[in-house]
């Protein structure tokens, strides 16, 4: 066969193949380019499943006649004239293939008029996909596409789609991605002329946060932490849910880069280098996070969909990230929240709006805190007789109080909002953990030399990944010589991980480097060590406590970042109202 020009409606047929996948692509496409023309209220009218019909309308700035039947034309954008235009580009769409791809597989018409003229005008493309004139009719300011009959010209296309419920769960989940996009647009949706549902245009936090409940439900919002993190040339904002509401899967993770919802590879990593330290074994984060960056930095042209973006400095977008949300995490202490029909904040649980914290040094260094907690053992008197404390003391300290153990393992406490349970191990493993942290990245790494050097052979792209960070490898401890031009020598390691297979964690080190430019690893293995160690440290049932040691080791949870779960991400305290009390009890009734 010889080379030939595509028939442009198949060209188009092709490109659909990449852009529109099902009816919910085409409502992701409809959309952005409403918000693109700045569109303040949309409305979604679906018919079974999106198959029969789609309907968005909106009003947005509309489209001049002149332009419509060009814009369903292939490479025919308002978004974009030059190159450098697709360097910066901060619009939704810039294609200009989506309009062209979905009349190529639907009947389609496109309703439109501005504000600069008295009426609007209509185009529709006819059986055989030719594009009629367009023809002047009443219509708002905005524009309303409608797409019927989708894929009725490719039925191979056709039979791949679902029943109508699924086809319709994805509009779903589509669309409150779109919601949850633009909190200054309102949404309406509507399946099978039966209202599903309908958002107001917000630029409240307080409500901002009902949206996000209404997507995503009370209980995420009820249990993250709203964060605003930024330097120079980022910002990131959102909710991310703190560590006792997980996931058993990665079904609640959102991520927006300049409007534009994004699944990066780059992010995810650095969120769940975050969440490492308090996230029990198996479980996910939940998040919904606005990354702000300079258009310049990113590609967002990587992929039809848009979905996937490169980054120019993937390091400095993972270490933002990354900081931003630990720093979120390490605030989970402690704090003021509002109680359950209470109208006034007051002390106890965890506070739900994030500052970046100081981190405040513990009463006791780590030796002077190891001595006293092992010096507590068996004969401890279990009761203690202290003046009880004012109210005043009691706002005074979020976790209130230690009234006495049960079973020696948990401690009750007495707080403004009523009853405190804490898990003495969970709790003490924690305070133990981070204090050696802090003493770890404060003080010199304790080398341990190898009675035996360890000798082994390396590829070349592993050998340049270490001469490029070998005063790395030296400050965490590792003495590394080159020996020939592809043979290593190592002759002492951190004393922390002298019972490591050293060489198999320095070989994943140097892969890291390689694809990554950076490697976690061993502040990862280090960290374990350090938590190991803490957990074998810290004080275990059953184990009587004076009043007073209980008070101390309440007083270091309300100075210690991540106090609200142990090293495996297990919860270290409960806050116990007073009225749910009073309820168990039918008191008031």
């Amino acid at each position: 066969m010889r080379i030939h020009l595509l028939d442009p409606l198949l060209a188009n047929q092709i490109a659909a193949g990449e852009v529109i996948e099902r009816p919910s692509s085409v409502i992701k496409e409809l959309i952005e380019n409403s918000l693109d023309a700045n569109a303040t209220k949309i409305r979604v009218e679906v018919e079974n499943g999106g198959q029969s019909l789609i309907c968005v309308k909106d009003n947005g700035s509309g489209v001049h006649p002149e332009d419509l039947t060009l814009a369903l034309q292939r490479h025919a954008t308002s978004k974009i004239q030059s190159y450098d235009d697709l360097t910066r580009v901060m619009s939704l769409g810039f294609r200009g293939e989506a309009l062209a791809s979905i009349a190529s597989v639907s009947r389609l018409k496109m309703m439109s008029a501005m504000q600069t003229l008295r009426t609007g005008f209509m185009i529709k493309n006819n059986i055989n996909g030719i594009i009629e004139a367009p023809t002047p009719i009443a219509h708002p300011i905005g524009t309303t596409v409608e797409v019927a009959d989708l894929f009725y010209q490719t039925p191979a296309r056709k039979k791949f789609l679902r029943a109508e419920r699924t086809e319709f769960q994805h509009i779903e989940t589509m669309m409150h991605r779109l919601v949850l996009s633009r909190m200054d647009v309102a949404f309406e949706l509507t399946h099978n002329q039966r209202d599903i549902f309908s958002t107001k245009a917000t630029h409240q936090l307080h409500d901002e946060e009902k949206r996000v409940a209404t997507i995503l439900g009370n209980e995420f919002i009820s249990n993250a932490l709203h964060i605003a993190y930024e330097n120079h040339a980022m910002q990131l904002k959102g909710w991310i849910a703190e560590p006792r509401y997980s996931r058993s899967q990665a079904d609640m993770q959102l991520i927006y880069l300049n409007g534009r919802f994004i699944r990066d590879k780059t992010i995810f990593h650095a969120i769940r280098e975050a969440y490492r330290d308090v996230l029990f074994h198996g479980r996910h984060p939940a998040f919904l996070l606005y990354l702000t960056v300079d258009p310049l930095v990113v590609d967002v042209n990587v992929h039809p969909t848009k979905q996937e973006v490169r980054f120019k400095d993937s390091n400095a977008i993972f270490s933002f990230v990354h900081r931003g949300i630990h720093d979120a995490l390490s605030s989970v202490r402690p704090g003021v929240i509002v109680a359950p029909n209470s109208e006034n904040p007051t002390v106890c649980d965890h506070t739900n709006h994030f500052v970046p914290p100081q981190q405040k040094l513990m009463q006791l260094n780590i030796t002077e805190q190891m001595k006293t907690y092992h010096a507590l053992h068996g004969s401890a008197e279990p009761v203690e007789i202290l003046p009880e404390s004012s109210e005043d003391e009691k706002q005074t300290y979020p976790l209130g109080f230690a009234v006495g153990q049960i079973h020696n393992t948990y401690i009750i406490a007495q707080n403004a909002l009523g009853m405190v349970m804490v898990d003495m191990h969970a709790a003490h493993e924690r305070i133990l953990y981070e204090k050696m942290k802090i003493t770890m990245d404060q003080s010199k790494v304790v080398m341990q030399p190898l009675l035996i050097p360890l000798v082994f052979e390396l590829p070349l792209q592993e050998i340049h990944a270490f001469e490029n960070h070998a005063d790395i490898f030296l400050k965490m401890g590792f003495v590394i010589e080159l020996i020939g031009k592809s043979q290593f020598i190592v002759r002492e390691v951190p004393a922390l991980l002298k019972n490591k297979n050293i060489q198999t964690l320095l070989r994943d080190i140097f892969s890291d480097l390689i694809v990554e430019g950076k490697s976690a690893r061993f502040s990862a293995e280090i960290n374990a060590v350090l938590s190991s160690v803490a957990c074998h440290a810290a004080l275990r049932a059953p184990h009587a406590l004076s009043i007073s040691e209980m008070n101390a080791i309440l007083r270091d949870m309300e100075q210690t970042e991540n106090s609200g779960c142990c090293n495996h991400g297990r919860p270290t305290w409960k806050q116990f109202f007073t009225n749910e009390l009073d309820k168990l009890f039918f008191r008031g009734r």
